[in-house]
């Protein structure tokens, strides 16, 4: 089968802009009829580098990626390292105001009844509903 039989089987775009489907010819037509369909690893050989190949590019892929997680966690942890040094003033002011609270305040005497209180805006002397 002739690479000219083969393009008109499966038309493709045109890429010069002469039409909407081009029919092929020049590098495109020779490169399908050397090798099927462009960029397919024929034989053996060429699955075995196109497999090595792919390994390599997700290795890769895999380092880039720890690398980018491993720059983000140190400049998060710079971060807060920073607003921790930057805050311990304040940090110090309230843990005395809080120490200093505690001692000049003693604890309420007589009964502690905790919940809600609900107050009423009648007037005394309005009957109830």
């Amino acid at each position: 089968m002739d690479s000219d039989t083969e393009n008109r089987k499966h038309p493709r775009p045109a890429a010069d802009g002469d039409g909407a489907w081009s029919t092929g010819g020049g590098a495109d037509a020779a490169a399908d009829a050397t090798t099927g369909t462009p960029g397919a690893a024929r034989g053996p050989f060429g699955r075995i580098v196109a497999g090595a190949l792919a390994l390599l590019l997700f290795g890769a892929a895999l380092m880039f990626s720890l690398l980018l997680f491993g720059v983000v966690l140190c400049l998060g942890a710079l971060a807060w390292g920073y607003l921790w040094w930057k805050t311990r003033h304040a940090r110090r002011t309230l843990y005395r105001q809080a120490a200093a609270g505690q001692r000049t305040a003693p604890p309420p005497e007589g009964r502690i009844i905790e919940g809600e209180v609900i107050r009423s805006t009648r007037a005394p002397d309005e009957p109830p509903r």
